[in-house]
């Protein structure tokens, strides 16, 4: 048996049938449903958090608006305690004082004394 040369023609493959899908292609509802629970839980994570912030920032401003309050009481108080203190140290606050709590009176004589 004698054989032509191949050359002159191509070598031939065999076309591979293509296999079948395993599961048919799926629809967009089913791509999309199993993500769908942790969508939900993300968002009201993020809604959580976001209420969390502006209950802080609610209470950071009520807490300011108090401190500023009692930092305006306490401004008065030493306004206060400033013209109390400028009153008890008048001269004639304390004459008074030492004559009516302490009993003092006025000398009657004054002595000087030399020092030599």
């Amino acid at each position: 048996m004698i054989r032509a040369p191949r050359a002159a023609t191509a070598p031939s493959r065999r076309a591979r049938p293509t296999p079948a899908p395993a599961h048919p292609p799926r629809t967009l509802k089913q791509r999309t449903l199993p993500w769908l629970p942790l969508v939900v839980l993300l968002l009201g994570l993020l809604t959580l958090l976001y209420l969390q912030e502006i209950a802080s920032v609610a209470t950071g401003g009520y807490d300011l608006q108090l401190l500023e309050e009692e930092r305006a009481a306490w401004e008065l108080r030493n306004r206060q305690l400033e013209l109390e203190i400028a009153r008890v140290s008048s001269l004639p606050w304390i004459e008074r004082e030492a004559r009516e709590r302490l009993g003092m009176v006025e000398p009657e004589r004054l002595e000087y004394l030399e020092v030599p």
